[in-house]
């Protein structure tokens, strides 16, 4: 039997978290990041703190309801909110990069209510610095 220790004081190994993911969803029209969202955005942040040569890429997306440019201003808007967060948590802007898409990446083809609230979404992912996946180019 082999005993692992709870805690590891050095920084965790990128291949571990790399592509670790979360996904932050918000109310109609909104951008404010609703208080049961904030434990998990600071779990991911303390995460980032003691990884090495990782990157947080934020993706911003909004429904179908409402005016496209309006919808593309949103999901700006919901990056800006979670980016704003994670630097409150200590995580740099050097770390961080932003991408938003709007209304342009539905979930699902049908719209309907239940298919909005899972469009009106913000996804953090971790990524190595070395690796990128991002196919737009991020905005800063």
């Amino acid at each position: 039997m082999t005993l692992l220790p709870a805690s590891i004081n050095k920084p965790a190994d990128m291949n571990c978290c790399d592509n670790t993911i979360t996904s932050i969803h918000f109310r109609s029209g909104q951008s404010n990041i609703e208080p049961h969202y904030e434990e998990q955005l600071k779990s991911i942040a303390n995460l980032v703190k003691k990884m090495i040569n990782v990157r947080v890429e934020i993706t911003g997306y909004a429904d179908r309801n409402g005016d496209a440019n309006t919808n593309f201003d949103l999901s700006i808007r919901r990056t800006k909110s979670v980016k704003s967060f994670l630097n409150g948590e200590g995580i740099e802007n050097s770390s961080i990069v932003t991408v938003a898409y709007g209304e342009t990446q539905p979930v699902q083809a049908t719209q309907n209510f239940e298919s909005d609230f899972f469009d009106r979404r913000v996804i953090v992912r971790l990524r190595n610095k070395d690796r990128s996946m991002l196919t737009q180019t991020p905005e800063n």
